[in-house]
């Protein structure tokens, strides 16, 4: 959001309808230390983690959890942000670095 203009985009609205991304809902979001990446995780059996660019709404990359693990519950990039972790809804509670 501008908040100069109070105007909103969104990934996969407006200028960027083609973006292959999300197709579930949304349940984790991150952005990184400088603020051009943004990563987000869905809900589903194999859930997809999407890497935008914050500022073209661009999708720089996609990865899936592996089957059965339900969701993404959180998501965050390190302090250099040249790594993202996440954790997801299986029953064991796994943690990832990507």
């Amino acid at each position: 959001m501008n908040a100069n203009t109070l105007k909103q985009r969104f990934m996969g609205g407006g200028e960027q309808k083609s973006a292959k991304g999300h197709t579930d809902d949304i349940m984790a979001l991150g952005i990184s230390p400088d603020r051009k990446l943004v990563v987000t995780g869905s809900l589903g059996s194999r859930p997809l983690i999407c890497v935008w660019d914050s500022d073209s709404m661009e999708i720089l990359a996609t990865t899936k959890l592996g089957r059965n693990t339900r969701a993404v519950s959180s998501i965050r990039f390190s302090k250099d942000g040249k790594y993202f972790f996440c954790t997801d809804k299986h029953n064991d509670s796994n943690v990832y670095c990507f």
